[in-house]
This record gives C-alpha cells, structure tokens and sequence, in this order.
C-alpha cells in the first residue's frame, strides 16, 4: 500500500511541474519573443572557387626508394619509355620518360603494362613490350 501512496505522490508532484499552479479557468500568458538573426561570418553565399595552378607548372615528387643493387636487375629498355606512378588508366599522362638502355628490376610483370624498379630508385609502371631480359 505505501508503494502505491509514494507513487501517486510522484505522479501528483509531476503533474504540477508541468501543469504548474493556477486556478481553473486561468490560463498562463506567454510573452512574445523576438530573436535577431546570428551575425553572419563574412563568407558570400553560393559556391567558392580557388585557383587552379596552370598546366604548365606542374610538379610531380616521385617516390623515393632504395636503388636495387646492380646484380638484382633483371631487365634492360629497348627503347625510350614514358613510365607513371601508378598503373595506366584509359587516358594515361607519363610523369617522365625512360631511356632506352636503362636497367630496371622487374617487380609485377603484366600485360600491358609491368611495374618496375630503375637502377635510380624510381617505381614505376611502363610497357612491357619495351622490356628485354638481361642475359645472366
């Protein structure tokens, strides 16, 4: 009985926090507020655009790995070829080229295209066809 006594109180004592104090057929006024807008941050509306560096002036850092010792190369260039940082998509752009002559150690043979490491430390991806094994 005491368990129903404390939660009536409780249900009691809710309704007056939100119903409040105030004789029936009163009901509470609510003052009428205004707010002012937040300062804006300066920025104009609509989309932003930032520069573009031209064509001409790009950079490329090419990744930087131990040249492999002179005995571990595997192939040599039959000619010049362009190479990329990673592998060729439909519309490739050469980072750099390639000389004919130059002994690289194949790393992932493929078709069309293999990824190599130069004598100069360069990984890169160039034609396969361009490749010739060294005669050991």
């Amino acid at each position: 009985m005491q368990k129903i006594n404390s939660s009536l109180a409780l249900i009691a004592l809710g309704l007056f926090a939100v119903g409040g104090c105030h004789k029936a057929g009163d009901s509470p006024t609510v003052e009428p507020t205004t707010m002012t807008a937040p300062p804006t941050n300066g920025m104009p509306a609509g989309p932003t655009t930032m520069a573009v560096p031209p064509a001409n002036q790009t950079e490329v850092a090419l990744p930087a790995a131990k040249p492999p010792a002179a005995k571990d190369l595997t192939h040599v260039l039959t000619k010049d070829e362009p190479y990329y940082l990673n592998e060729p998509g439909a519309n490739p752009t050469a980072v750099g080229t390639l000389k004919a002559g130059s002994k690289v150690l194949v790393l992932i043979p493929g078709s069309p295209y293999s990824q190599v490491l130069t004598d100069t430390g360069i990984s890169a991806y160039i034609m396969t066809d361009g490749l010739k094994p060294l005669g050991k």
